[in-house]
């Protein structure tokens, strides 16, 4: 038998996932809707003397509860005896071996299964057969890569290109002659390029302040031939976050210049990061200000091989945005 999990995880999904869709419908903007219910679930939990949801938990309750509804529709809050975590894995498991979802799902449901055991279900995958773990991983990142670019592609078909760049304006897509390092569509007002929008799904391999500058610098690398850089991701994380930090601190968010639109993909919807969302970017949610933070990029010297750290940027202690 698995611990004592928090199980209401699923009907908080289930109420704001309709409530989020209600917003929607009357026009809301997404981010703010999802905002205002964290801020709203959170008030019911403090009465109720629970801890407060960071918007980080909040987004992955959202997901596993999606990943639950995927595998079954129709599934029940009674049903649902695990914790979200339980779910988490199971999506990573099914990456290994769908079949095996489907004979474990009933058990962690039931909260017989604990996170650690699915934990080692998928180590003992990996490990039984390391190259087709390595070749699924290749393909999983491919497969969800080629997924988000062509998700996106939809919901630009059935975006107003106003959005973009005004009402007369027509979006491109690159025909792959330089995938990686160029926008996927550019848009494009009276033949003049006014956006360039990346779909990008972060990345897992590397640290997220990294993959947050390395996405900055190709923006900014765009900047003055596309004026605004749009990024899409399939979802909110550390690299969004990171991202939308660096945006405030940098340059490109609504308070200095406007130009990097990081934007969230949800229900083929494109929603744009709002001036709160840049306003509450922190790098760290838990940063206590107790240290210095920055990218620091180890460097030798030609000459003599003296090795030392360059800090590249940095967050003094105590800083707050």
């Amino acid at each position: 038998m698995a611990g004592k999990v928090e199980q209401g995880w699923f009907k908080l999904f289930l109420a704001a996932d309709a409530q989020r869709a209600a917003a929607v419908s009357r026009g809301e903007n997404r981010s703010e809707a999802t905002r205002m219910i964290l801020r709203e679930q959170n008030e019911i939990r403090r009465r109720e003397g629970k801890k407060a949801l960071q918007a980080q938990s909040f987004e992955r309750i959202m997901k596993a509860g999606r990943f639950l509804k995927g595998l079954q529709p129709n599934i029940e809050v009674e049903q649902v005896k695990c914790g979200y975590v339980q779910i988490e894995l199971l999506s990573r498991l099914e990456r290994h071996s769908p079949v095996l979802v489907a004979a474990v799902l009933p058990d962690v449901l039931q909260n017989n299964m604990p996170a650690g055991e699915l934990q080692r279900q998928i180590e003992e995958l990996k490990q039984a057969d390391p190259l087709a773990h390595a070749i699924a991983n290749r393909n999983s990142v491919r497969s969800i890569t080629a997924s988000h670019e062509k998700s996106c592609q939809k919901a630009l078909e059935a975006t107003s290109p106003y959005l973009f760049g005004g009402s007369s304006a027509r979006i491109w897509k690159q025909e792959g002659a330089y995938p990686a390092v160029t926008p996927n569509w550019f848009v494009t007002n009276n033949e003049k390029i006014v956006a360039g929008i990346f779909s990008r799904v972060g990345s897992k391999s590397k640290n997220a302040l990294a993959a947050a500058f390395e996405l900055y610098f190709l923006a900014n690398n765009y900047r003055e031939v596309c004026t605004n850089i749009w990024m899409i991701f399939p979802e909110r994380s550390e690299i969004t976050r990171n991202l939308a930090f660096l945006a405030v601190k940098l340059g490109g968010a609504p308070t200095s210049g406007g130009w990097l639109k990081i934007a969230i993909l949800d229900d083929n919807e494109i929603t744009a990061f709002s001036e709160g969302d840049y306003g509450h970017a922190q790098l760290l949610d838990d940063f206590d200000g107790g240290s210095e933070i920055g990218l620091q990029i180890p460097v030798k010297e030609l000459i003599t091989g003296e090795q030392l750290r360059l800090s590249a940027f940095q967050i003094k202690p105590g800083y707050r945005l």
